[in-house]
């Protein structure tokens, strides 16, 4: 239910031909985001698929409590649901409401062996807090309701109460029903599982992933350098979460505008992700979180740097690169000698120029020569005396 069709070419990603991206731009968007909800879902749906599988141990609270326990289930998935469609790829046209087929309703009113057949027109007592326009004694109005908030038919289950499944040696009980039951809500919870834990690898797998390893050097890697990082990630993380299509994926080819497009199906998030991110890294496109804001950006390719462009919250005419960039030289002339001694030098020949001592083609010789011998300093080519000495006159 949560699938999806993403076309690729080079650094465009379209989603099911109408929206258009850069790849990964969606997964920076959604390091930002706020996920918290989605923990407790997972801890949700595990809750509700033990509470909803039939056993025959006799408890009378399953008997008692199944009815509430479903509904609040439908309304947890209408919730998970409805926080997908927040996310880029899917639309609000994607939001699975209790109308769908995927409705819990009607998956248990396919199992209505399993439940006592008491209808809908005798259980007019669920709608005792209901509006007056509608007439409590009268039936059909209430069977039109149910219809319009369950997605129910007249002749459909809308109380869920068990029949009493526990074997005797008098009366011989066909469990096979329960089994099938048992077996089919597994499966009708899995696609909610699968998109919620999809949601959860952005910050459980990703983010540790891009900070710890793909941005820990700075800059941009080579296809060689980051084949290496991957291989060690791999072999690191072999018994834990790691990066994965987590999915299933169709691969076929057609034509958009005239442009040759891959155009995959795919069965959610997670293989999406998966694709995007790979082929956004062989572009350089890459999320980075901002050393000014904490926000994540797409670096798209070009110069790596370690700042955003989002203009300032209280100067709007400044951005996060262009403060940023002055406090990490900042830090580098307050810590590194190298620097020190760079900063110290380009202010006295500065000077010189301001002075008139300089020429323009002068001073620009100087910078541009200062820059290089600073360069091979910081690699260890060149001795800090000699620097020293060099950079001095």
């Amino acid at each position: 239910m949560f699938e999806l069709t993403v076309h690729f070419n080079n650094n465009e990603v379209y989603i099911n031909e109408k929206s258009k991206y850069f790849t990964n731009e969606i997964l920076a968007g959604l390091l930002d985001a706020d996920l918290s909800k989605f923990e407790k879902f997972e801890y949700r749906l595990k809750k509700y698929l033990r509470a909803l599988t039939f056993s025959l141990d006799g408890d009378y609270r399953f008997t008692e409590e199944f009815n509430a326990r479903a509904y609040k289930l439908q309304s947890l998935l209408n919730a998970i649901a409805y926080e997908i469609s927040k996310i880029p790829l899917y639309s609000p046209s994607h939001y699975r409401s209790r109308h769908n087929p995927e409705n819990l309703i009607w998956f248990l009113n396919g199992h209505r062996n399993l439940f006592e057949d008491l209808g809908v027109k005798e259980h007019y007592e669920l709608y005792d807090d209901e509006d007056d326009e509608f007439d409590v004694n009268g039936g059909e109005n209430i069977t039109m309701k149910y219809a319009s908030v369950y997605g129910a038919n007249p002749n459909d289950i809308v109380e869920f109460i068990p029949k009493d499944f526990v074997y005797n040696d008098k009366v011989k009980t066909d469990h096979s029903g329960i089994k099938l039951y048992n077996n089919h809500f597994a499966d009708f919870l899995a696609p909610y599982f699968k998109i919620v834990r999809d949601v959860l690898s952005i910050k459980k797998v990703y983010e540790p992933f891009i900070n710890e390893h793909l941005n820990r050097q700075n800059r941009f890697l080579s296809e060689r350098k980051f084949a290496a990082l991957y291989r060690d990630y791999l072999e690191k993380s072999k018994h834990s979460l790691h990066l994965s299509s987590a999915g299933i994926i169709k691969l076929e080819y057609k034509v958009m505008q005239g442009v040759l497009y891959e155009s995959y199906t795919l069965d959610g998030l997670g293989s999406f992700l998966y694709i995007d991110f790979f082929k956004g890294l062989k572009l350089n496109h890459i999320p980075k979180k901002c050393s000014n804001c904490g926000k994540y950006f797409l670096l798209t390719g070009g110069k790596y740097s370690d700042y955003c462009e989002h203009p300032l919250p209280d100067d709007k005419e400044k951005t996060c690169r262009d403060v940023g960039a002055r406090k990490k030289y900042d830090d580098k002339c307050k810590t590194d000698p190298v620097w020190l001694t760079y900063n110290r030098a380009y202010k006295a020949h500065y000077a010189r120029y301001m002075k008139k001592k300089m020429t323009v083609a002068e001073f620009e010789a100087w910078s541009a020569w200062a820059v290089e011998i600073r360069e091979k300093a910081v690699a260890g080519e060149m001795g800090f005396e000699e620097y020293q000495m060099e950079i001095r006159r």
